[in-house]
């Protein structure tokens, strides 16, 4: 592979014998040239993406200057706006992607630091929602996301970076502004060295380097920095030697808020240069250096700023996001969009202005002149819904054939348009509703699958690049000692308040697991209509799901309809640490023993119902065991049991309203039928055997009670164990079943399904067999 000009002038890993240079880059003017290289080197496709972005933005698809010099200025030359349509529809999935999750990111924490499951991801839930907060809020996160998709999609190659090593808040760019060398590969740790341009307003450099010492300390040259502000403050870009007067004047319009704009109104900016370096152990360095050299005291053109080894790798400086590998697996090979539809977008463009300018032309006059004299006499003339033609020893008309532009261009155009959308296709899914055949209702849901303004390739390649750039924010964001006074500190501090205020300990966030920090998944690939498809899919079912999956169908429904998650929490908030077992089930534990000591307790509209059933019925079967095994007398149960079964009563009240759990409120309602008769037949018998023990009280004697009395308590004794028996086992039977259950309604799904697919086929067979029938019959009648 041919070495760039960029690699020519970085050091070299040097051979045995040789120690290793202390740095890549020999001096500023060293990086200067390293930069302009590679912008060199890329000129060519520059000027590629120059012209697909000037399609994009509408320009015509010829020149008017050159039309106009050549006598067709009045030739229709216009842009139809087809790649500005396409580039469009599939930009919306792309932000659909972001904006339909709840949650940006997962953040998981290290299990070992954790006793309670429960805790550990509630606080998990907790973080996810804080740090996902704090990035919308960010008032550059939809320009700089935005910005990314549109070099992603439109050129193949988007740039997620980071100006230093603490701050959070990320910028975006593409190739056309962040230079790399040519005949790079397609991996970040290919990357030798990259470089951006960047203009800095004298305010924000200013603030970089208010207090000298601290600026030295993180790196910057303060003396070249006001070095490059005084010469921007300056008419023409003057490289005045420094002056300490020049600087007090410039430092006391900071103070008076009076630097601004110039006075052609053009505000006051410093050209710099970034450039990121890999060293050999694989650290980025980090250099900044103004475009111009700069002239100070005699030392010759100094960095503005050095901080070497600041990045451990490339991947805490910047991520790549790339369409694929290219064509040779460079970074300058990777197309987008534009590339792939540019010729024919331009083809149907002039194809288009000519079919107006055919149409013009011919539902128009011709009128051919007589003389060269009478050509400047042809006047038309308009008297109300008449005109008059000039005379006929002037001009005489032209009798001629309209073209037929159906038959000669129209086809072309329909080419264009089918080609286009061959080449989009990988970008953008299609339309499961075009043509006129008609489809059967399981033709549709499956096209359906296809149906997304995200393609399943194009979510493939993006989604990791993603992953790893939030992984790297939440690893900013999330720093310990992260100060009030760096860059995005204001910020950083507002998220650590907001995880206080909610209980989260901020000595858990040492303990987050970068590593398997993970981007939320859109439902249905950025298509509304496909992430209803996809819940319908699933909607039969949800009756099996446990409370956790039910509670986030139904949140999911509902931010559907609703359009947002933030709405959709007015009407059901989201499971708390979207736990499994939820929080509710610890509270219908605890609950359990306060009923059980006698003290009721009412049913809130807003408990998991069937997370509390699931945990006070098999608490009664339990009570009940007590008093199979003798650990606790059938008088001391009846009353606790009386109380925990109208508890139960209450929840189930309230759940037969919901279909989703139809199957599970029918049992309920049998299992708690069931208790029922065991705790009303328990009341009437130990009402009949105090009652019969009261009479007889005469007859006991002294040492115990009467065999009579004794024989009748262990006849009651006896049934009730046996309704005990068969309720434990309708309530073991309830558990059991329960996955047998659940796998019984996904094969009777599925067996449905092939019973329709079948019937589906045999129908679309006997329309076939039907056609095939009628077409034999109209021939023979030709015939």
């Amino acid at each position: 592979m041919t070495s760039s000009r960029a690699d020519l002038l970085l050091e070299n890993i040097p051979d045995d014998e040789s120690p290793a240079p202390e740095e890549r880059i020999k001096d500023a003017s060293t990086g200067r040239e390293l930069y302009r290289a590679m912008l060199q080197s890329d000129r060519g496709s520059a000027a590629q993406r120059v012209r697909q972005q000037a399609m994009l933005d509408g320009e015509p698809p010829h020149d008017q200057a050159v039309l106009t010099a050549t006598g067709q200025g009045s030739m229709t030359n216009l842009n139809w706006g087809d790649a500005e349509n396409i580039v469009e529809f599939t930009k919306s999935g792309m932000i659909d992607l972001v904006n339909s999750v709840e949650n940006l990111v997962r953040t998981p924490l290290l299990n070992q630091y954790f006793e309670d499951e429960e805790q550990r991801r509630e606080y998990e839930q907790t973080l996810a929602e804080e740090v996902t907060k704090t990035f919308r809020r960010w008032e550059g996160f939809d320009f700089n996301y935005q910005n990314l998709i549109h070099h992603w999609l439109c050129f193949g190659v988007g740039i997620g970076y980071w100006e230093d090593s603490i701050d959070w808040r990320w910028k975006t760019t593409g190739l056309s502004d962040f230079c790399i060398p040519r005949q790079t590969l397609a991996s970040e740790e290919r990357i030798t060295i990259a470089g951006c341009r960047r203009r800095y307003e004298l305010h924000e450099l200013y603030e970089k380097i208010r207090d000298p010492e601290r600026a030295a300390k993180m790196g910057w040259d303060v003396q070249a920095v006001k070095q490059a502000m005084l010469r921007a403050d300056h008419p023409a870009g003057s490289t005045t030697a420094w002056s300490e007067t020049e600087w007090e004047r410039l430092q006391a319009q900071f103070k008076n808020n009076d630097l601004g704009a110039t006075a052609a109104g053009r505000t006051q900016t410093v050209e710099v240069i970034h450039l990121w370096v890999q060293e050999f152990d694989g650290s980025v360095s980090m250099y900044l250096v103004s475009d111009t050299p700069i002239q100070d005291d005699g030392k010759r053109d100094p960095w503005m700023y050095v901080r070497r080894h600041e990045y451990d790798n490339v991947r805490n400086a910047f991520t790549f996001f790339c369409y694929g590998i290219g064509t040779n697996g460079t970074y300058h090979s990777i197309s987008g969009i534009l590339r792939k539809i540019y010729p024919q977008v331009q083809v149907s463009n002039r194809l288009r202005s000519k079919l107006v300018d055919a149409a013009a032309m011919s539902s128009g006059v011709m009128l051919q002149p007589l003389s060269e004299t009478s050509y400047d006499k042809i006047v038309y003339t308009t008297l109300g819904p008449y005109t008059m033609l000039p005379a006929k020893d002037i001009a005489e008309y032209v009798e001629r054939a309209s073209p037929n532009l159906g038959n000669n261009v129209t086809p072309v155009l329909a080419d264009m348009e089918r080609t286009m959308n061959q080449r989009a296709g990988q970008f953008q899914g299609g339309s499961a509703f075009g043509g006129s055949q008609e489809k059967t209702r399981f033709q549709v849901q499956a096209e359906l699958e296809t149906l997304s303004r995200v393609g399943a390739t194009q979510l493939n390649l993006f989604y990791p690049s993603w992953a790893r750039m939030m992984q790297e924010a939440v690893r900013r964001l999330c720093r310990v000692g992260y100060s009030d006074a760096t860059p995005g500190g204001k910020e950083a501090a507002d998220f650590r308040k907001r995880l206080v205020r909610r209980g989260f300990p901020l000595e858990a966030l040492e303990v987050i697991d970068f590593d398997a920090v993970t981007c939320e998944r859109a439902i249905g690939s950025g298509s509304m209509v496909q992430r209803n498809a996809m819940l319908d899919e699933i909607a039969p079912y949800v009756g099996s799901f446990d409370e956790a999956g039910r509670h986030n169908y139904l949140r999911d429904r509902t931010a559907g309809a609703l359009k947002s998650y933030e709405v959709a929490g007015r009407y059901i908030q989201r499971m708390p640490g979207d736990q499994r077992p939820p929080v509710d089930k610890k509270i219908a534990e605890l609950q359990n023993f306060v009923m059980r000591s006698g003290s009721p307790i009412p049913v809130e509209p807003n408990d998991m119902h069937v997370v509390h059933l699931d945990t006070h019925i098999p608490f009664i079967a339990q009570i009940l065991n007590d008093v199979e095994t003798g650990a606790l007398s059938l008088e001391e149960a009846v009353q606790p049991m009386i109380i925990i079964h109208e508890h139960c009563i209450g929840h189930l009240s309230i759940l037969s309203n919901d279909p989703t759990v139809e199957t599970k409120v029918a049992e309920y309602n049998q299992a708690l039928q069931q208790a029922g008769e065991i705790i009303w037949n328990g009341t009437k018998k130990i009402e009949a055997a105090q009652r019969k023990a009261a009479q007889e009280q005469p007859a006991q004697q002294q040492d115990g009670q009467s065999p009579e009395a004794a024989q009748k308590a262990d006849d009651i004794n006896s049934e009730m164990q046996r309704k005990i028996i068969e309720f434990q086992v309708k309530i073991q039977n309830m558990n059991a079943t329960g996955e047998a259950k659940r796998q019984n309604m996904l094969a009777d799904a599925a067996i449905k399904r092939q019973i329709e697919l079948e019937k589906a086929r045999q129908g679309a067979a006997l329309k076939d067999a039907t056609t095939a029938a009628e077409l034999l019959s109209k021939s023979r009648t030709m015939q």
